[in-house]
């Protein structure tokens, strides 16, 4: 097979590449480039929101299908697919590798949908085993809240949770007191934020979810109610992580808006290949960094959670120390 590619110093190479071609390859090319264009640059439709949110799969699907046009012998057609491969590749890269582990200061956060549990006792004896500093819990119920401060209040003794008759039911556990702790509300949907110390420095919290993406209308109010967090989180002047489900992939932008807005770093490093995309997320601020990420499961089987470990930088100050005043002389 010859696997030449054409020049496109001058028109007799672009004519080389068109040159020949079938109209069965043309409907293949521009299938191929407008999925990836969509995926990328995604139009304000549900039909495309949702073509995005495979955009891992669509990538490694194009990747199979320039490989199959390579035994075909379609050489034209092989690298129409794998540069669009490349370029989604590109889209959907790895943001932040993990910080190696440095002596000092760190923590655990995790996240745990409550939704996703098949067992009490398996649920609260894998959040023991992961050991956690923080726990964001969504999706409550009376039942689990009596059960979560029964079993884990020795452990986590500081705690905030919000149950009422909607279906997110948001709480907070610690092993450290709350320097302050509260909610505000995005329409229906209720936010826990508060802020803890940690060996003499403050990390804020932001435990938030959003309404399922039914419609294009409800993409509209997500990113409506990461805007609100963004803002919430720029009115802080500590390290922050927000954590919660989110309901839209890391490549959307409803969480790229989020990011960028307010100058956040996605804990997570890589993407699920089969199946649907994660919509859980602990973003942190620069103060931080991420040295470790995982899932949380049940007997190492149904995930119901995830886990971060950070560490402060040195753009992380400590809390300043009480001084007493003096007395006058």
């Amino acid at each position: 097979m010859n696997f030449e590619v054409p020049t496109l110093n001058n028109m007799e190479g672009i004519k080389k590449i068109f040159y020949g071609v079938k109209p069965h390859q043309f409907i293949i090319w521009f299938s191929v480039i407008s999925v990836s264009v969509f995926v990328i640059f995604t139009p304000e439709f549900l039909i495309f929101k949702k073509l995005s949110g495979h955009g891992i799969q669509i990538m490694f699907g194009v990747l199979v299908l320039g490989i199959a046009f390579a035994f075909l012998n379609d050489v034209k057609s092989m690298w129409v697919s794998l540069a669009c491969c490349g370029v989604l590749c590109l889209n959907l890269r790895t943001r932040e590798p993990f910080y190696p582990n440095r002596s000092g200061i760190s923590f655990k956060v995790a996240h745990i949908d409550i939704e996703n549990s098949t067992d009490y006792e398996k649920t609260i004896n894998a959040i023991l085993e992961n050991n956690p500093d923080i726990i964001s819990f969504q999706n409550l119920n009376p039942d689990w809240d009596f059960a979560l401060k029964e079993f884990l209040g020795d452990v986590y003794p500081y705690e905030r949770t919000f149950i009422s008759l909607d279906i997110y039911n948001p709480a907070i556990y610690s092993k450290y007191p709350f320097e302050k702790i509260d909610t505000f509300h995005y329409k229906d949907a209720p936010n826990i934020y508060g802020a803890v110390e940690i060996e003499e420095r403050v990390i804020s919290f932001f435990s938030s979810i959003t309404m399922p993406p039914v419609d294009i209308v409800a993409y509209g109010d997500i990113n409506k109610h990461l805007q609100t967090l963004a803002d919430s989180v720029n009115n802080t002047n500590t390290p922050v992580v927000t954590i919660g489900n989110y309901n839209v992939v890391t490549h959307s932008r409803e969480l790229s808006d989020l990011r960028e807005g307010a100058n956040l770093k996605d804990s997570r490093t890589s993407q699920t290949f089969i199946g649907e995309s994660p919509l859980d997320y602990i973003l942190y601020s620069e103060e931080l960094e991420c040295t470790n990420f995982n899932t949380i499961t049940e007997s190492g089987q149904q995930q119901i959670g995830i886990i971060g470990t950070y560490q402060f930088n040195n753009n992380a100050l400590p809390k300043p120390k009480k001084t007493g005043s003096k007395k006058n002389q």
